[in-house]
This record gives C-alpha cells, sequence and structure tokens, in this order.
C-alpha cells in the first residue's frame, strides 16, 4: 500500500471513530450526569491521522434550554449532562469535511492505479 493510500486510509479509520464519539454525546445529551468525550487526534509518521486518545470532558454540565432537575433532598440531587450540542455539531461539520478530503485522496489513488494499469495492459 503506498503512503498516499496508507495516509488517507488511516485519518478515515480515525474520523469514523470520531463520528462515533460525537454520535454518542449527542446521544445522551439528556442523560443526566452525562460526560462527553473528546477525540484527540495526532500525526503518523507516514503523513496520516491517528487517535491520540479519548478523553472525558469534566466541564460541569449546564441545565441549558429550560432544563430544571427537581430533587426532594440534597442526596437526590443530578447534574445535567455537559454535552453542548453547538459544539457537537461543530465538531461534526468539521470531522466531516476532514473525512470526505480523505476519502477523496483515496478515490485519486484508485483511479491513477487504474490508469497505470490500463497503460501496461
Amino acid at each position: 500500500m503506498s503512503d498516499m493510500l496508507s495516509a488517507a486510509v488511516s485519518a478515515l479509520d480515525s474520523y469514523g471513530t470520531g463520528m462515533q464519539v460525537i454520535a454518542h454525546n449527542v446521544a445522551n445529551i439528556n442523560t443526566d450526569e452525562f460526560q462527553a468525550s473528546r477525540i484527540h487526534y495526532g500525526d503518523m509518521p507516514n503523513g496520516g491521522v491517528r487517535v491520540e486518545d479519548i478523553r472525558q470532558d469534566t466541564a460541569a454540565g449546564d441545565m441549558g434550554a429550560g432544563r430544571t432537575l427537581e430533587a426532594e433532598s440534597a442526596e437526590e440531587a443530578r447534574t445535567a449532562s455537559n454535552v453542548q450540542i453547538e459544539r457537537e455539531l461543530t465538531e461534526a461539520m468539521t470531522t466531516e469535511q476532514a473525512y470526505t478530503a480523505n476519502a477523496a485522496v483515496a478515490r485519486t489513488y484508485e483511479d491513477m492505479l487504474g490508469t497505470v494499469i490500463d497503460m501496461v495492459v
């Protein structure tokens, strides 16, 4: 596998994982005490992208949009999810663009390889 294709495939895999993290966060936006996860990417020696780590965002949740949590006692008090839909949508759009760009690299590689094979045969 060429370096170009290898870099694109590693990026596609990493950004796919990123979309899974975003989807998990959005799915739990109304889950009390849920802490969002944040993905951190790193560079690979071949120019690709890899997932360095996935960490929990420990920032306090915001009740937002009129949400209220009523408790009869202090022991029952809960905190809201810290997922911010604006942040998740921004991350999703950025990740989608990066995924699309790397998919185009893989398609271009395939097209170039097909042209070379046609020239040889």
